[in-house]
């Protein structure tokens, strides 16, 4: 089992380790990062990841190869050959320098792992440099696979339920429930990851979106559901629109947009709701007030709220507070 291990990282890897840890919630019950668990894991499912890429990419050339070269051990010294050169090759682009750096001891529930490195995968390498290549090729990854390579565990056990059709158990800080999991969901920004799905009480469907690190705590049940098509015709429809959405009350709105925000309705891509109809400079949506009001009140005077008369006059509420305070100022 090998001892405490020191790696060196650029600025940007380091500092998106950092921020993930903290995005993710990956911290202990005094919210204090739990940075040895936190790297165990990267490592453990980068890895896997790895491995089960490398596996694929060699049955594949095995398929194309084998007609060709008829003798088994020529052709698996050729996979080895081709396997080595896949193997964690990454160059660190994103800062020459690696003055910055990480410590972490070997979790023992991981002892085949960092024994199966060391005796297949680490060549002449070091420790260090091997495990420098896996956070850089983390870092590379968009956040919401980063989330995804990191709940990885609770991610299988989540699918599994929803292809099973299968009840799991949710329990959270302040509450346990039966959750009904109906499909994982990227955000469009590319951000996060959520589970969308439902609590069923008294024959009725409560909708819910669970953030993905909100499912540390799940076990998947032996009880079985069935949606009925109105309620998967419901999610569907709904997710059009987002995850976040799930749980809230969509109403019809209609905003008229100045030209220049038309420009910056097809430039800022954040939270940004799909229109269901535009007329001219008049846009529609079928949306909740929330996803909109974080969205439109950027705009200032280049959107104004038509209709309904209540959330107009939320953003109306909204830009007087700002102007009376800088004018009071």
């Amino acid at each position: 089992m090998v001892e405490k291990i020191k790696v060196n990282l650029s600025y940007n890897v380091y500092n998106l380790l950092i921020k993930d840890m903290e995005d993710f919630h990956f911290d202990i019950k005094d919210d204090t990062p739990n940075k040895n668990l936190f790297y165990n894991t990267i490592i453990k499912n980068m890895f896997e990841k790895h491995k089960k890429e490398e596996d694929l990419l060699r049955e594949k050339l095995s398929i194309l190869l084998n007609n060709k070269i008829k003798s088994n051990t020529l052709l698996n010294e050729i996979l080895d050959e081709l396997e080595e050169l896949y193997n964690y090759k990454i160059e660190d682009k994103t800062n020459r320098s690696h003055g910055y750096y990480i410590s972490f001891r070997p979790s023992k529930k991981m002892e085949d792992i960092y024994d199966e490195i060391e005796l297949s995968y680490l060549k002449n390498n070091t420790f260090s440099n091997y495990f420098r290549n896996i956070f850089n090729e983390y870092s590379k990854l968009s956040q919401d696979e980063r989330e995804r390579i990191v709940f990885k565990d609770q991610l299988k056990i989540i699918e599994s339920a929803i292809n099973n059709k299968k009840y799991l158990n949710v329990k959270l800080k302040n509450n346990s429930f039966e959750f009904i999991p109906y499909k994982v969901v990227r955000t469009n920004d590319e951000l996060y990851n959520y589970v969308v799905g439902a609590i069923r009480r008294n024959n009725k469907l409560h909708y819910l979106s669970l953030h993905l690190f909100k499912c540390d705590n799940i076990i998947k049940s032996k009880k079985t559901y069935e949606l009925s098509e109105e309620e998967i015709s419901y999610f569907d429809n709904i997710l059009i629109y987002g995850p976040r959405e799930v749980e809230r009350r969509t109403i019809t709105t209609k905003i008229k947009l100045t030209k220049n925000g038309i420009r910056k309705f097809k430039t800022f891509y954040l939270n940004r709701p799909i229109p269901t109809e535009i007329n001219d400079n008049i846009y529609v949506f079928n949306a909740s007030h929330e996803n909109l009001f974080v969205y439109f009140s950027r705009f200032g005077s280049d959107a104004e709220i038509i209709e309904p008369l209540n959330f107009r006059n939320q953003m109306i509420n909204f830009h007087k507070k700002a102007y009376n305070k800088y004018l009071n100022e």
